[in-house]
């Protein structure tokens, strides 16, 4: 069919023997990046495996060969915590799981036990952050009104504070470090447009420090120090 067009036969050769060679090693750039997500299975974030993948994909292209010829991407392409975890929108969590400021407490206490997390974002009816509620809240209340009476009647206004502290996915890291340890808060609301769109805990940065720990352990180990 090509030649029937005067497609040239070098073109020809050069354009099917692609083809050829990735039906034969069953290799297309999807099935690339699948198989190298695969690879960062259980490694970094996924801000950081798809970082990855991107600065693969580019200098792979580069090289001039043809993806069934390409490695699989590899996580330290990702360019290691200074490029992944500057900005607070490279790691927040974007997963949300929020309650109406009316809902009754034993809501929040079970999204926490069901999702494994400490903290619980309140909106009011026009889906506006207006308050927080942290496990040290349900402690309290627990240890004020004992097992029976907790959260069973208790509206999650009652117990939320209100109008926390927030910021912006732009703000640096080391700011949103600083400014919980001023304000002695163990979670920030990200706030952008007026809209909720991510939120960073303690948790989160405690993770960081284990990835920058185990990093700079692995280049002093690797340097022989």
């Amino acid at each position: 069919g090509l030649r029937a067009v005067e497609v040239a036969q070098s073109d020809i050769d050069r354009y099917l023997e692609i083809i050829e060679m990735r039906v034969e090693g069953r290799c297309t750039g999807a099935r690339w990046m699948l198989e190298s997500l695969a690879g960062m299975k259980g490694k970094g974030r996924t801000s950081e495996r798809m970082a990855a993948l991107t600065a693969g994909m580019v200098k792979r292209q580069r090289s001039g060969k043809s993806c069934h010829e390409w490695e699989p991407a590899r996580l330290e392409e990702a360019g290691g915590l200074k490029f992944n975890y500057t900005l607070v929108d490279q790691f927040m969590t974007t997963d949300l799981f929020t309650v109406h400021e009316d809902e009754l407490v034993d809501l929040a206490a079970f999204l926490m036990d069901r999702k494994q997390i400490r903290h619980v974002l309140v909106e009011d009816h026009n889906h506006k952050l207006v308050g927080i509620v942290s496990y040290r809240s349900l402690v309290r209340l627990l240890a004020q009104r004992g097992l029976q009476d907790a959260g069973s009647s208790v509206p999650v206004k009652d117990i939320m504070e209100a109008n926390p502290i927030t910021i912006t996915p732009e703000t640096l890291s080391v700011d949103a470090i600083q400014l919980m340890r001023e304000k002695r808060v163990s979670a920030l609301p990200v706030i952008k447009n007026e809209k909720l769109v991510g939120v960073i805990t303690e948790m989160d940065f405690l993770d960081l420090a284990s990835d920058l720990l185990s990093e700079r352990l692995q280049v002093k180990e690797d340097s022989g120090e």
